[in-house]
């Protein structure tokens, strides 16, 4: 990952565990049992952020073992899957009595004099240096941990102490204009959602297609009917026996409700059953303007219409095919309007609530639903999808725009470790200088430690 090459000449390649301890015991003694010392669970701390929250305190006794002990100025680590691979890391402040204990799933960083923490952190920070420590990773799969090795032993550019300064200076400044735009793309982002759901709202009181609509008022030809007043079919299909291992790469498609979103159907994960599966349910077979309903789950409500020229296809049991007369109502309205905000709310007071999330046929076929003469129905949709459309053109300008960000922070990452983000300073002192330095103090310390388990002469 560090190329000595690509690196100024007054810095220096040098292992972690060479300017930071790795992993250490806390710097104080005879601490009181009855202190008390900050306590950081991992789901406490925020991915890539370098924002933590210090919300719990516990006794220093009911810590001391089995938690892994920090203090203020160390950089913490999850070296846990996927914690490691969201970036779960940050630099420790503001501990009580600068005493703070963890999650045994963080390694802990200890800059030596001379190496700014921060430094550390925007280093092992990088998707770069995340994706060879996820190279690392050893144990077995949903238990993968970075080794202590790999964390103690890997190469980091050494900058003098004043060019670690600026760095970290001109990484803060960037960040910091790139999270002003970040904030704002989320912003358009969250308006955007807002007038969707605005144009679903005026579309089914008729105000895109009517002048002059009284609140609470259906424009003149409207009326409410019961969902079941016009479906010809209501069902779902089944998980076939085996379950997952009967998908295939290829087949009949197999759509599940993490295939349905508003409006459209998303098949990047989609499954494949074969044929003799797909012919014992042929009862659920879909049909090109069927109209699917998540009916169980965490995205129960959900709902799209099966588009023109869909391949063969059929549904597991959390699908629920919707089948329109034709005669009494178009099919991509009726999907808009379960997708409204007074069909979502209907659906989510019919379901069984927080205990059993689910809807059955008869819930479904008494669902109220606002039903305007066949032709305005078509008018309808052509203006929802109008009005729409822009919102996704804007909504795909407003994610490419975040990737950039993304990547550009990776970028503005990449050319500080690379000694091209900030000038060098020819007054500055060379990092071997400063290297030397942490060398000696590491040499006292050993000393001070072998004199004290040197055991005394008998008198």
């Amino acid at each position: 990952m560090v190329d000595r090459k690509q690196i100024p000449p007054s810095w220096e390649v040098v292992k972690h565990s060479e300017i930071a301890e790795i992993n250490p015991k806390l710097p104080f003694k005879n601490i009181d049992d009855n202190t008390e010392v900050s306590f950081l669970p991992m789901k406490l701390v925020e991915e890539e952020k370098n924002i933590f929250y210090l919300t719990e305190f516990r006794k220093y006794k009911d810590v001391k073992k089995g938690f892994t002990p920090f203090t203020n100025g160390d950089v913490i680590f999850a070296k846990i899957t996927p914690c490691m691979e969201n970036g779960k890391c940050v630099v420790l402040h503001d501990l009580k009595n600068e005493v703070g204990f963890g999650s045994t799933e963080f390694h802990v960083s200890r800059p030596r004099e001379g190496v700014i923490a921060k430094y550390i952190f925007y280093f092992i920070i990088q998707q770069q240096f995340r994706r060879i420590a996820e190279s690392n990773m050893t144990g077995s799969v949903g238990q993968k941990r970075v080794p202590t090795l790999f964390f103690s032993e890997f190469e980091i550019p050494l900058p003098p102490f004043p060019e670690q300064r600026r760095i970290v200076s001109k990484i803060e400044e960037l960040f910091s204009e790139l999270d002003k735009g970040v904030e704002s793309l989320k912003t358009a982002q969250q308006q955007l959602k807002i007038y969707r759901q605005a144009v679903l709202k005026w579309a089914f009181e008729g105000r895109l297609t009517h002048e002059n609509v009284k609140d609470g008022k259906l424009p003149e030809g409207w009326k409410w009917v019961k969902l079941g007043e016009v479906l010809d079919f209501v069902g779902s299909g089944v998980t076939p026996k085996g379950g997952q291992e009967v998908y295939q790469k290829s087949g009949v498609i197999f759509i599940r409700s993490q295939n349905v979103y508003p409006n459209k159907l998303k098949l990047d994960d989609v499954a494949f059953i074969s044929d003799e599966i797909d012919e014992r349910m042929k009862r659920t077979r879909v049909k090109v303007n069927d109209v699917l309903l998540n009916i169980t789950g965490a995205s129960i409500g959900r709902c799209a219409y099966v588009p023109e020229n869909f391949p063969r296809g059929n549904v597991n049991q959390h699908v629920c095919i919707l089948r329109a007369l034709q005669e009494k109502s178009f099919s991509k309205f009726l999907s808009s309007w379960l997708n409204s905000p007074n069909a979502q709310h209907e659906v989510m007071k019919t379901q069984g609530g927080a205990t059993r999330q689910g809807l059955n046929y008869q819930q479904i076929r008494n669902l109220e639903c606002v039903l305007p003469p066949i032709l305005e129905q078509h008018q309808i949709v052509s203006e929802i999808e109008a009005r729409l459309s822009v919102c996704d053109k804007l909504e795909e300008t407003i994610t490419t725009a975040l990737r950039q960000g993304d990547a550009l922070r990776q970028s503005i990452l990449k050319k500080a470790f690379e000694g091209r983000l900030v000038e060098q300073d020819p007054n500055d002192e060379p990092a071997s200088k400063l290297l030397e330095r942490i060398k000696a103090e590491k040499a006292a310390e050993q000393r001070n430690v072998y004199r004290k388990k040197r055991p005394t002469a008998p008198k």
